[in-house]
């Protein structure tokens, strides 16, 4: 098995490859998505993670495998990495996210979250970017609980908090335990505080009931924070993310049943085919996607593009692909900030482009 596909492989647990999809988002079909198509645009050394922009444009990539955060000016990659993080060698382990502060312009913190190196714990650093090179200015957390399902996935908030998602820790049971961070999504102060408006006081713990999140994105139109997280082999889900929420991952899960005090999902796909990846699209460049959530997964290497309704309980009006499935293995999806969309692989990173410009490119590139 390639190397890179087991490391993402093992972190998933995904240990069938399911190629059927079933939608359970109950929205319409009809709207059409824009005509895009992918254009690689680097390879990456390692496996690219997650990835995210800068407000001046410069592309930064966690790679998975390498501890290392590298970065692009969205066309070609820099050689030289931007850190290197005393991370896990372990397939499966390793960095496992990064975020950028709201205010990264005029403090220059970037967050990334990683597996230590003798696997006994996942950190949460704070790091500050100069032009080449990012140092460590202190630990967020220094103890989240690590595991089968380590979660990992970062979100610098409008409001100025930094948003932490965590696996089970492969015990279900301690997804709804308050004394354990596994199975969580946690809120913290940039500087490792805990905000005073957290549903249990002192805790970082925000939500519970998790089993493995591993998208994490804002809608910008209202400040509101919807998570995914996948199923075992069934329900994989986006959430809107509410304080004190419950979102049902136990130890005696059944398969598209909600409690009577659980939130319940937005959207649903069963069979599981691992969405590694949720992004509100709120750019004017492809102005027919904008407010739509796009959802990428793993399993079928697709886009879809999910039109929400307002207010706290939004629900899926219309859904579409925008990238079919059939392509590489999706590992996260970003938007740059001219409105370009890119997403990473197993090894490499795409961005989506106008598929009559990729057929001119093409046929240019077919001259002698």
């Amino acid at each position: 098995m390639n190397r890179r596909y087991s490391l993402f492989a093992s972190l998933l647990h995904l240990l069938l490859l399911m190629h059927a999809i079933a939608c359970g988002g109950g929205g319409s079909s009809s709207s059409p998505a824009p005509q895009l198509t992918p254009e690689l645009v680097f390879e990456v050394p390692g496996v690219p993670v997650d990835i995210a922009f800068t407000p001046d444009g410069r592309l930064l990539i966690a790679e998975l495998d390498t501890g290392q955060v590298r970065v692009s000016d969205g066309a070609t990659l820099s050689p030289d990495p931007l850190a290197i993080l005393p991370s896990s060698q372990t397939e499966g382990f390793g960095l496992l996210g990064l975020a950028i502060d709201p205010n990264f312009a005029t403090n220059s913190n970037l967050y990334v979250s990683f597996v230590t190196e003798d696997d006994s714990a996942i950190q949460v650093a704070r790091l500050i970017v100069t032009d080449s090179v990012a140092t460590v200015d202190g630990l967020v957390l220094d103890a989240l609980p690590v595991g089968g399902h380590s979660g990992g996935k970062l979100l610098a908030s409008s409001d100025g908090l930094l948003y932490i998602t965590t696996g089970d820790a492969g015990m279900p049971a301690l997804a709804k335990d308050v004394s354990s961070f596994a199975g969580k999504v946690l809120r913290m102060h940039p500087d490792g505080t805990v905000p005073e408006s957290n549903p249990i006081a002192g805790s970082p713990i925000f939500s519970l009931g998790f089993r493995n999140v591993f998208g994490i994105t804002e809608r910008s139109s209202d400040g509101r924070i919807f998570v995914s997280d996948n199923g075992p082999d069934c329900d994989d889900e986006v959430n809107i993310l509410v304080s004190g929420g419950d979102y049902g991952w136990e130890q005696d899960y059944a398969c598209g049943v909600v409690g009577e005090l659980e939130v319940p999902p937005i959207y649903t796909l069963t069979p599981s085919t691992g969405i590694t990846a949720v992004r509100f699209y709120e750019h004017t460049l492809h102005s027919a996607l904008r407010g739509t959530l796009l959802v990428a997964d793993f399993v079928t290497g697709s886009i879809r593009q999910l039109r929400l309704s307002s207010g706290a309980r939004p629900a899926v009006l219309e859904e579409a692909f925008l990238l079919e499935p059939g392509g590489p293995s999706i590992l996260d999806v970003e938007v740059s900030p001219t409105g370009e969309i890119y997403f990473s692989t197993l090894g490499a990173v795409y961005r989506l482009v106008p598929a009559e410009a990729a057929e001119n490119l093409g046929s240019r590139d077919s001259n002698p």
